[in-house]
């Protein structure tokens, strides 16, 4: 993952340049030097003490869930898979949710026996991701049609389409058009909420996610990177800590671009368009978090309807990537006091390891360009 190599880097770097300054350099330096350095020291030990609270025990979930209610629908929900070069996903027509989203070139684990990577790790008594609800009028919990039961998309079948309707009741009909392509972990959803009542309704658009924390290993770098809540508002990347919302539900408020739960290597992200998201709501603990983007209150007039579109985004945190996808998604992957320094290793590392033959090479040369960099930076100050 970007994240481990470039973490993993750092401190490779970091030793080589120590062992380079110890040998043949020396640190003995003249004491207009030393006074940086003592202050460098100092920061350090503050950032020390600031990372501190992220490594308490993090609370519990209750011992029971509270079940979701049960909903007398007619016939069994189906299931539809849908299989792309990249990921197996299975949409179930109770509430048009995503019970389940693989991915094919993540693993789990680094074992070779590893299953893929499940992004869904939520049960049916805790509730799957991409409920829509539009107000009161129509709840999150409705018996959905789709068209088709599989979708196998190839280099031959890039692009396919799954619609979903349902009668929601009071005269609203709901339909979902989910749009897939095999070479992307983008995903459209397209929401049409259509009166055919002879009523005036109202209702506001809402999308959620409901998720768990992705890594099942502990990792190192657990301690120093965020994992949560998350939306692009406002021009600014906003992590929502678990003890924010704890007690109760938590609003954010502005021009969202992207709102969504986050890892150290995996984004689930919702981007709204067109007004379709307005604020973002989360609750729940640091385990088990429920989140939900929701947009302006709208009027429906009888026989007329509302389209909300939305970009939806299971994947990796590849920095390259979410930058050509867009909507500012890159700005999830972020190092904190490290970005200024991890960033610049990172691209550096995957142009390393893109054309080095070997990772001894990969480890020589990295280090002897930031000892290049680092140098000309001291020699300027």
């Amino acid at each position: 993952m970007d994240t481990y190599r470039a973490f993993l880097a750092i401190i490779i770097s970091f030793v080589i340049l120590l062992g380079y300054q110890y040998f043949f350099v020396g640190f003995d330096q003249p004491a207009a030097v030393n006074g940086p350095t003592e202050q460098s020291a100092a920061v350090t030990g503050q950032a020390a003490q600031v990372q501190q609270p992220a490594v308490v025990a993090v609370p519990q979930m209750p011992a029971e869930v509270a079940q979701l209610p049960a909903i007398p629908y007619d016939r069994k929900p189906k299931d539809i898979t849908i299989d792309t070069d990249l990921y197996t996903a299975i949409l179930s027509e109770d509430g048009g949710t995503v019970t389940s989203f693989v991915l094919k070139k993540q693993r789990e684990t680094n074992a070779k026996d590893s299953p893929g990577m499940q992004l869904v790790k939520t049960t049916a008594a805790q509730g799957f991701p991409l409920q829509f609800s539009w107000g009161s009028a129509v709840g999150t919990r409705v018996l959905y049609d789709s068209n088709v039961q599989s979708l196998k998309l190839s280099a031959d079948k890039t692009k396919a389409e799954l619609r979903m309707k349902a009668e929601a009741g009071n005269g609203l009909v709901v339909e979902r058009v989910y749009t897939f392509d095999n070479s992307s972990y983008l995903i459209d959803l397209s929401v049409n909420v259509k009166n055919q009542s002879d009523n005036i309704l109202q209702g506001i658009p809402q999308l959620g996610l409901v998720n768990t924390r992705f890594e099942g290993v502990a990792s190192p770098s657990d301690r120093f990177l965020f994992g949560g809540p998350a939306a692009f508002i406002n021009g600014a990347l906003e992590e929502v800590k678990a003890g924010d919302f704890e007690d109760g539900p938590k609003t954010l408020q502005g021009a969202i671009e992207w709102a969504g739960y986050e890892g150290n290597y995996f984004l689930c992200a919702l981007v709204p368009k067109d007004g379709a998201g307005g604020s973002f709501t989360m609750q729940g603990t640091d385990m088990l978090a429920s989140t939900q983007l929701s947009g302006t209150l709208d009027t429906l007039q009888p026989r007329t309807e509302k389209n909300y579109e939305y970009h939806v985004y299971y994947g990796p945190k590849k920095l390259k990537m979410l930058q050509s996808i867009g909507y500012n998604l890159e700005r999830s992957v972020n190092f904190g006091w490290f970005d200024v320094i991890a960033k610049p290793t990172l691209w550096l590392l995957n142009m390393f390891y893109s054309s080095a033959t070997t990772t001894v090479s990969l480890l020589f040369w990295l280090p002897c360009s930031l000892k290049v960099f680092f140098g000309r930076f001291h020699r300027r100050v």
